[in-house]
């Protein structure tokens, strides 16, 4: 992201499909980067970062502990989702890996994601399937803000044609999508979309019919609980 930043012309889309799963980095790298992602937001720079195949990510057996960099506010983080039958139709969670998702320890919850989180705690709080306080930071930002397919991926590996899967290739998939609507704005002489979360979560707010809900499956991972955060 330095390098980024150093550039006088950056592209409008980045992807980061990989991330760290557990309490490192220090406090002091997330800190210096997410400053980093929020410079390339403010110069129209859509960053966009693999939620994780961890789940919840899980530390100890007592706190989950969700991948970073999708942590930061600044990036738009992408989870993945599988057809409930086979190659169309609805989309539920992952069950071949965990897709990562969970609320940050070290950054607190933005505003543009307010109240759906309210509501999401509040509608899995009357049915009793939240996990147990001490896993999760309630305050902290959550994460994934989107999901897209990603599993039954075709990679070339060499000279040889391979199955793939993971938030990494929901990602650049998510990214692709991203730059073909880059491309009409730019057509159309508008700026680049950019820094994408605020957008997403007005989007998802006014004119729900852009979204769909994933309502069924969970992030369980590890140790840690028996669900994770059930889809809703």
């Amino acid at each position: 992201v330095d390098f980024l930043n150093s550039q006088a012309t950056i592209p409008h889309v980045n992807v980061i499909p990989f991330g760290s799963e557990g309490p490192g980095p220090s406090d002091e790298y997330r800190t210096r980067v997410d400053g980093e992602f929020m410079k390339l937001g403010r110069r129209g720079v859509s960053m966009i970062v693999a939620a994780g195949d961890t789940g919840t990510g899980c530390h100890v057996c007592w706190y989950y502990e969700p991948n970073f960099p999708a942590t930061s506010p600044w990036v738009t983080a992408v989870g993945s989702t599988r057809f409930k039958y086979p190659s169309l139709g609805e989309e539920i969670a992952t069950t071949s890996f965990s897709s990562g998702g969970g609320m940050a320890w070290k950054f607190p919850q933005p505003d543009y994601q307010t109240q759906l989180a309210t509501h999401y705690f509040s509608e899995s709080q009357k049915d009793g399937s939240l996990p147990d306080a001490h896993f999760y930071n309630r305050n902290g930002r959550g994460v994934p803000d989107v999901s897209i397919i990603g599993v039954g991926y075709q990679i070339v590996v060499g000279d040889n044609i391979k199955t793939a899967e993971g938030t990494g290739l929901s990602a650049v998939s998510f990214g692709a999508l991203i730059s073909l609507l880059n491309e009409a704005r730019l057509n159309a002489d508008k700026k680049p979309l950019g820094f994408l979360n605020p957008f997403l979560y007005y989007a998802a707010k006014g004119y729900p019919e852009t979204f769909f809900d994933v309502t069924e499956g969970n992030n369980q991972y590890g140790c840690c609980g028996w669900t994770g955060f059930g889809a809703r």
